[in-house]
């Protein structure tokens, strides 16, 4: 972690420990479409490999999620994202009728944000003058 973000977690600027299913999902989304169409199932057989005997990660469940195509929530599959493709660990549960994740620590949650700015899709901007 930088420096300047490492201050800023200790000034309490960043990092909320409790998001959103929706803001996760986001951000899982954006990494997989990072990770382009030959990685992806690199991603999928290293997490096999590591995690033997979990279920829930595979090709096609990637597939459909990065598309947005999901039929409805994915909370362990975005968690095992996070996880094993970010490093963030966390832990979810249904707050009135959605799913949150939790962070372990403001560090976690702090990485999050820094990791939103890198794969979640920004609108474009207007040109200023």
């Amino acid at each position: 972690m930088n420096e300047k973000l490492r201050k800023a977690l200790l000034q309490g600027e960043l990092g909320k420990l409790t998001v959103s299913y929706q803001e996760v999902l986001g951000l899982a989304q954006g990494f997989l479409k990072k990770l382009g169409h030959g990685r992806l199932k690199a991603f999928v057989e290293e997490v096999e490999k590591e995690n033997e005997g979990e279920r829930g990660m595979n090709y096609q469940a990637l597939i459909t999620l990065r598309n947005n195509k999901a039929k409805r929530p994915a909370p362990l599959i975005v968690q095992r994202i996070l996880r094993d493709g970010m490093g963030l660990e966390t832990e979810y549960h249904r707050e009135d009728d959605q799913y949150v994740y939790q962070f372990k620590d403001k560090e976690q949650a702090g990485a999050f944000d820094a990791l939103k700015k890198l794969y979640v899709e920004q609108p474009p901007t207007e040109p200023t003058e």
